[in-house]
């Protein structure tokens, strides 16, 4: 018996779930962590707690034996948004900041060429600028921390950071990178003309590896500290909400489905880009 764990690292908790080859719920955990608010519109998170939220859900949920014996798959469903720039060693340069922080908005209230760019990044990407998310906290660092936006030399979001943490490979995948405000969704690609705007390039990226592809191993001192028994294979997961709907069955363009959490979102399929002004 083969048996695969879930991981969701959600805004305010870890939840986990372990089920056997048949869909068979075999074990359950949770764990929360602190976000942090140190002024008005900041909201951040320590990376390092994910990872600790991780591990400790695993070793709540491979208690048993027999799972522990049989465990042979992760792959995460993450909040999206939620953006860490991380140094040449792979260390974040400061706090991750949430897809709640909207510290930049003021700095784009001030600039009028910025705001120009606002439809465009719509047309590109499915996002407005005045979401908030991943551009603005980092256009953010560059004006009011340039000595903390010089020591970036990647940028990775919650699944690709905890990909690397967790297994040493990393990647990114489609729906979390749709909601990153760098990702062209119509091309499949990353946007130049707006990575130009913070100076950067694909380099600074994650490849973009569709869900279901093997990321890497499980590195072997997480096998040791979990008492696993064999390899256990890092696949590519999604952003949550696409994972909620895809277990909900919301697959074809009539479907809709409305998922509740920190963030209520009404989902719906769709064959192309559905773009409206």
């Amino acid at each position: 018996m083969k048996c695969m764990a879930g991981i969701d690292i959600g805004t305010t908790n870890i939840k986990g779930a372990v089920y056997d080859e048949a869909g068979r719920l075999l074990a359950a955990a949770k764990k929360g962590y602190e976000s942090h608010t140190p002024a008005r519109n900041f909201h951040e998170q320590e990376p390092g707690d994910w990872v600790k939220g991780l591990v400790e859900v695993l070793e709540e949920m491979v208690a048993s034996k027999t799972i522990r014996a049989n465990l042979s798959a992760i792959s995460l469903s993450t909040q999206g948004g939620t953006v860490v720039p991380v140094d040449r060693e792979g260390r974040p340069v400061c706090r991750a900041f949430t897809w709640l922080d909207r510290r930049g908005l003021a700095l784009l209230d001030q600039d009028k060429r910025l705001r120009s760019e606002n439809l465009k990044f719509y047309d590109r990407t499915g996002w407005r600028l005045d979401s908030g998310m991943s551009f603005l906290p980092l256009y953010w660092l560059r004006e009011q921390k340039k000595d903390v936006f010089a020591k970036i030399d990647r940028i990775m979001w919650v699944n690709d950071y905890v990909q690397k943490e967790i297994c040493g490979n990393f990647c990114q995948d489609p729906s979390n990178a749709s909601i990153s405000l760098f990702y062209h969704v119509a091309k499949g690609a990353w946007d130049q003309d707006i990575m130009d705007l913070l100076g950067l390039t694909p380099r600074y990226f994650s490849e973009v590896r569709n869900p279901g592809t093997v990321v890497g191993f499980l590195k072997d001192a997480y096998i040791r500290k979990l008492g696993l028994r064999s390899k256990v294979a890092v696949i590519n997961g999604a952003h949550d909400q696409y994972c909620a709907a895809v277990a909900a069955g919301t697959l074809f363009s009539e479907d809709i489905l409305l998922a509740t959490g920190t963030a209520w979102v009404m989902f719906k399929g769709a064959d192309e880009p559905l773009l409206d002004r």
